[in-house]
């Protein structure tokens, strides 16, 4: 079969060998044209991304929120918190404690553990006793703690969730930062790496897709530069709860980009999983850039020091201005809007000016269009 193959070819090329050079002129010209529509393809990409990169390196103006309150909200509620053993959960704690105290109630703030969802129930079991307006639950889905649902919802006492994959139901009334959140901000830090990297990454994705609030992060993330950078590649890293609570990122980072050398990028889909990756990779020779969702205080003076590169800033203390927004609808009988779900978001980079801090804490004024919305 190849032997006859050959020979016709020979015969072919014998016959046209007068229309040969116009021939290969011809197919010349043809990858030519080809190469340069896919050159002219990728650099609309690569533009495309820049321009949604810019979007989202302005600095907002404005809460999510519009509708005010109906009437000032009664005094002397009690809301409860979940709290779990994460840093942005301690900001979180801080945000409550202001916006309750600005509306006259009571926080009461329950530990729990991440890695062990048993105190989470435990915890939501003690919560009732004290007779709470509302429970706010972050970072763990309801599957982990179904159980006590019904309870809530017969003592008429609904959860307020924040950073999980949940869908609204009732008895879960509003999802802070939830999946339309984290969605965008995958766009975000995928099109900062295909305008950065001209198109060409390689990428090392760090995700801990138990909590599915971060599972819709690597989604959106994967999807766009799927879409977006046809050049890039991504090479995931699927850790447990455990191991990232623990600090394992940035050594699980450090022997997976030794194994491949041609990796120059590094995503997580929450920066507390990577504190102290700079280290790391100086310690082991190691050059990549470095970028994320939810940049804590470590990430964002990395950033300022170029040691690390983009992240997006998690409004951790005006989202849980959001949350008591929807337990003060809740109580004033007025419809929970979707807003409540939304924060504000911007890039952070060495081009941009920003203020280094666990929590993302814009616009300036938060605290007094809250106020203005609540009547107080």
């Amino acid at each position: 079969m190849v032997v006859g193959a050959l020979a016709t070819t020979a015969v072919l090329l014998a016959a046209c060998s007068s229309s040969s050079s116009s021939s290969s002129a011809s197919s010349g010209a043809s990858t030519s044209s080809a190469a340069t529509s896919s050159s002219s393809s990728a650099s609309g990409q690569v533009a495309t991304a820049e321009a949604f990169v810019k979007k989202y390196e302005q600095v907002p103006t404005s809460i999510p929120l519009t509708t005010p309150l109906k009437s000032k909200p009664p005094t002397g509620k009690t809301l409860v918190f979940m709290k779990c053993d994460i840093s942005q959960c301690t900001d979180i704690a801080t945000g409550l404690q202001a916006a309750t105290a600005a509306v006259g109630w009571t926080l009461k703030t329950i530990d729990y553990q991440s890695a062990n969802p048993a105190t989470l129930i435990s915890g939501l079991q003690q919560g009732l006793q004290y007779h709470p307006v509302a429970a706010i639950v972050t970072g763990i889905p309801s599957a982990a703690w179904a159980s006590e649902l019904a309870a809530y919802q017969a003592a008429g006492v609904p959860i307020i969730e924040g950073y999980t994959g949940d869908p609204l139901s009732k008895e879960i009334i509003a999802n802070n930062g939830g999946i339309p959140y984290t969605t965008l901000v995958g766009q975000i830090i995928a099109n900062w790496v295909i305008a950065d990297s001209n198109g060409k990454a390689n990428i090392v994705s760090y995700q801990v897709s138990s909590f599915p609030v971060l599972a819709a992060f690597d989604t959106s993330f994967e999807k766009t530069i799927r879409d977006g950078c046809p050049a890039c590649s991504i090479t995931p890293i699927q850790a447990t709860i455990a191991q990232a609570v623990g600090g394992q990122g940035p050594s699980q980072i450090v022997s997976t980009l030794q194994r491949d050398p041609s990796a120059n990028y590094v995503v997580t889909d929450d920066a507390t999983w990577i504190d102290g990756l700079p280290s790391a990779l100086s310690a082991a020779g190691l050059h990549v850039k470095v970028a994320g969702e939810s940049g804590d205080t470590a990430a964002l003076t990395a950033v300022k020091t170029g040691t690390e590169n983009a992240f997006t800033g998690l409004a951790t203390i005006p989202g849980a201005w959001n949350m008591v927004d929807a337990a003060l609808r809740y109580v004033e009988g007025m419809p929970v809007p979707a807003a409540d779900g939304q924060l504000p978001v911007q890039l952070l980079t060495k081009n941009v000016p920003f203020t280094v801090s666990n929590s993302y804490n814009l616009p300036a004024n938060y605290q007094q269009l809250f106020k203005t919305l609540w009547k107080v």
